[in-house]
């Protein structure tokens, strides 16, 4: 790859603009270079933003402009940010003014005048989908579910405004976008009933269960955050997708229910649970969940290894990836689990912990939620949103909170903040303090949930 010598990628893979000042200017700015962060890994981007730098930089010079204030202004007046001025050595230069010649800077297309904004380019909406998408992969910001699922949306817009020219959105646009999603019915790209059907045909069958407020407001997120990306490289004009969310009706500690002795005593049935649990991953994925807090995928991807003694007491592991950053989290076995065979159940898995469980779009989770969805309903919880495998994170939180744990401790448990009110990143044994530890075994030791749980049987009375 042949970069521009105004072009430079330092050792993280970030692109710079950088060049040389002018020796007759060099005496009032005090500087011999000017250099800017591009803020990309995407070199067909930053080589695009070079460019217009490169040429607003030498109508600077050629003006004898030399005052920061208005080579501040000009770059702003780009949608840039300031200048960041560095010394190099005179000796490091080659070229006109260190860097580049004077023609290859002056023959750039479609550029601007320092104190006038660079034009939208025209483009239609798949045109801006396809740039968004690609930028995004080429730059590892999403993960492969995260690909898909904004891949999704975006092809719904498609079909509600239709593939037009970017300059034809307006606020009634956007509006008519968010009004329509509220007549869809959830997950459409999956359910067999609505897949095939264009989203037209969707509506025309008037679903009685439709998106809810909070999936709405992701949509709206999702493609403002596309739309504010399109305004910054001068694709749209302006994002009139931003600033419309609907007001949710529900508090976020009701927008699932707690299980309660009744639900539980439904779902652990012995006559029920040890009959249906006839793989591990049945009998062992929602009794972890009801006593750790962890999330599905969480406790799916988990392998035997992840079940580790830590200052003499029986640790999970637990490991969270969001937009490929990684965090990790120690949650002490309860003793009930214990009881029950899962540190024995462990030892024998020298891969993973469920590896009858395979990767897929949605992670390891996808059928662990498969089967749940059926199972609660065969036990008569049949609330489609409010009694999903996601209760019995909440259960577990409320039932701390309920029994007198500090929330600060709670939240340390359940993955949000550790005790410093910082994300841990790393749960290495070494640097976890045996009282860290202690206080977290005590913490979960307090959970108790009756008769319901006291009547499973271990792992190995399941019926086989």
């Amino acid at each position: 790859m042949n970069i521009p010598s105004y072009v430079y990628q330092n050792g993280f893979g970030v692109f710079y603009f950088r060049i040389a000042i002018p020796k007759h200017l060099k005496p009032t700015l005090r500087k011999h270079e000017i250099r800017k962060s591009l803020k990309t890994t995407n070199y067909h981007y930053a080589l695009k933003q070079a460019r217009r730098l490169a040429v607003i930089t030498e109508h600077l010079f050629q003006a004898g402009i030399c005052d920061i204030n208005d080579i501040n202004s000009a770059f702003q007046s780009s949608k840039d940010a300031s200048l960041t001025f560095h010394n190099v050595p005179e000796s490091g230069y080659r070229g006109y003014h260190g860097y580049g010649s004077a023609p290859e800077l002056a023959s750039v297309s479609g550029t601007t005048t320092p104190h006038q904004s660079a034009p939208v380019r025209s483009a239609n909406l798949r045109d801006l989908i396809e740039q968004y998408v690609q930028c995004q992969v080429l730059e590892n910001s999403w993960q492969d579910k995260t690909k898909e699922e904004n891949k999704a949306i975006f092809e719904t817009l498609v079909e509600i405004i239709g593939n037009i020219d970017l300059t034809e959105i307006n606020h009634q646009t956007a509006d008519t976008y968010r009004t329509t999603l509220k007549r869809l019915p959830p997950n459409m790209n999956k359910s067999p009933k609505y897949r095939d059907k264009s989203v037209q045909q969707i509506l025309a069958t008037n679903p009685k269960e439709t998106l809810s407020d909070t999936s709405v407001n992701k949509y709206m997120r999702r493609i403002s955050a596309m739309f504010n990306w399109g305004v910054d490289r001068d694709l749209a004009a302006k994002n009139f997708f931003r600033r419309k969310p609907i007001q949710e009706s529900k508090k976020a500690n009701e927008k699932r229910d707690m299980l309660t002795i009744d639900d539980l005593a439904a779902l652990f049935s012995p006559d029920v649970f040890m009959t249906e649990a006839d793989q591990p991953f049945k009998f062992w994925t929602p009794l972890i969940a009801l006593y750790t807090g962890a999330r599905q995928n969480e406790i799916a991807q988990m392998d035997g290894k992840d079940v580790l003694e830590i200052h003499g007491m029986w640790c999970f592991r637990f490991i969270t990836a969001k937009q490929k950053k990684y965090t990790e989290r120690i949650v002490p076995v309860h003793s009930r689990l214990i009881e029950l065979g899962i540190v024995d159940y462990a030892k024998g898995q020298s891969g993973k912990l469920f590896p009858e469980l395979h990767h897929r779009r949605d992670g390891y989770g996808h059928e662990v939620s498969k089967w749940y969805n059926r199972y609660r309903r065969k036990c008569g919880l049949t609330d489609v949103r409010n009694k999903d495998f996601h209760s019995f994170r909440h259960t577990f939180s409320t039932e701390l909170f309920r029994v007198g744990v500090n929330p600060t401790l709670i939240a340390e448990l359940d993955g949000h903040v550790t005790g410093n009110g910082q994300r841990r990143t790393t749960t290495e044994e070494v640097y976890i303090k045996p009282s860290e530890v202690g206080s977290l075994k005590q913490a979960i030791e307090m959970l108790d949930y009756g008769p319901p749980l006291k009547k499973v049987m271990p792992f190995g009375h399941i019926p086989r």
